[in-house]
C-alpha cells in the first residue's frame, strides 16, 4: 500500500478500529460496516489506478479468512472485515496483515486462557505434579470460549500499515517485505 494515500491510511485504522469494538461489544461485525466499506475501498482503488491490488487484497484477505470460517474457525463478519481491509491496503498490505493478524490473534488466545496455564504451570513449580497441573489447567480452561478475532484482525490491518513507516532497520525491513511481496506479483 502506498503511504502517501492518506485517505486509505485514514480508512483503514477506522475500519480496523470500529471492527474490533464492534467485535468486541457484540460478538459481531455488521455487514452494514463491511459491505460499503470493501465496495468503498475498491471503488476508491480503480479512481486511484489500483483496482488490481484492492481486488487481489480483498481477495487474498477475504478468501483466506473464508477458508477458516468454513472450518469453524471464525464468523462471517471476521471474513467480510478482513476482505474490506484487504481492498482498502491492496495486495501485499493483505498478506502482511494475514500474518500480523495472526501473531496477535495467538496472543489474544493465549491472554483468554492466561489463567488455565497460570494455574497449571504454578501447580508444576510448586511440587504438585504433571497431574494436579493438567487437572488445574482443565478445571480453569473453557474450550467453547471465543475469541473477538475481529481485535486481532485490526490490530494487524494497523501494524501492516504502520510497519513500513517505522524508523531505522525495522521499517526498513517493512519496505522490504512489501518490495518483495510486490515483486511476486510482477
Amino acid at each position: 500500500m502506498a503511504t502517501e494515500h492518506w485517505l486509505t491510511a485514514i480508512a483503514v485504522c477506522g475500519l480496523a478500529s470500529v471492527g474490533a469494538v464492534w467485535d468486541v461489544r457484540t460478538g459481531r461485525i455488521p455487514n452494514a460496516l463491511t459491505f460499503p466499506a470493501l465496495a468503498a475501498g475498491i471503488l476508491y482503488a480503480a479512481f486511484h489506478g489500483s483496482l488490481g491490488s484492492s481486488v487481489a487484497g480483498a481477495a487474498v484477505a477475504g478468501g483466506f479468512y473464508f477458508l477458516l470460517f468454513a472450518m469453524g474457525g471464525m464468523g462471517g463478519g471476521d471474513v467480510k472485515l478482513g476482505a474490506a481491509l484487504g481492498a482498502w491496503g491492496g495486495f501485499p498490505f493483505a498478506v502482511v496483515m494475514l500474518i500480523l493478524a495472526s501473531i496477535a490473534g495467538g496472543a489474544q488466545a493465549l491472554w483468554a486462557i492466561r489463567q488455565a496455564v497460570t494455574s497449571a504451570v504454578l501447580a508444576v513449580i510448586s511440587g504438585q505434579g504433571v497431574r494436579r497441573a493438567h487437572a488445574l489447567f482443565q478445571a480453569a480452561y473453557q474450550p467453547k470460549q471465543t475469541v473477538p478475532y475481529g481485535v486481532a484482525i485490526g490490530a494487524g490491518a494497523v501494524a501492516a500499515l504502520l510497519w513500513p513507516m517505522l524508523p531505522g532497520a525495522l521499517g526498513a525491513w517493512g519496505r522490504e517485505v512489501y518490495a518483495l511481496l510486490a515483486a511476486v506479483v510482477s
